[in-house]
């Protein structure tokens, strides 16, 4: 009896062992599973990381380029305003143009009868 006590004992001691070193192992599986989760969403951090650093750079060239474009804008601006003084000042002096050619024309036609007086007052 005390030996059959005894290699129950030992059986159930096994048993036990058996358990524990089945758990030890599924422990061990978890704990490889877990390593190998930390090293993937290392990675993808990493990517996060590069990503956010390039999309910074992207907004930054975005504003630097938007500073430009709003610089160009004002010059743009600044040359249509230039370009309508000029126009204005073509148009003045298109209009001067005439003037003077209209000032010839009544000239010219003053020498005519001065001329015309001139020659009714030799004879």
């Amino acid at each position: 009896e005390e030996f059959s006590l005894s290699n129950e004992k030992l059986v159930e001691k096994e048993a036990k062992l058996q358990t524990i070193v089945q758990e030890h192992e599924e422990l061990r599986e978890k704990e490889s599973s877990y390593h190998k989760q930390i090293e993937e969403l290392s990675k993808v951090n990493e990517i996060f990381a590069d990503t956010e650093t390039k999309l910074q750079s992207s907004t930054q060239e975005n504003e630097e380029l938007i500073e430009r474009e709003v610089a160009y804008l004002k010059k743009i601006e600044e040359l249509a305003k230039l370009q309508g003084n000029l126009l204005d000042k073509e148009n003045e002096l298109h209009d001067m143009v005439l003037e003077i050619e209209d000032l010839k024309a009544k000239n010219c036609l003053a020498e005519k009868k001065i001329e015309e007086l001139s020659n009714l007052n030799k004879s």
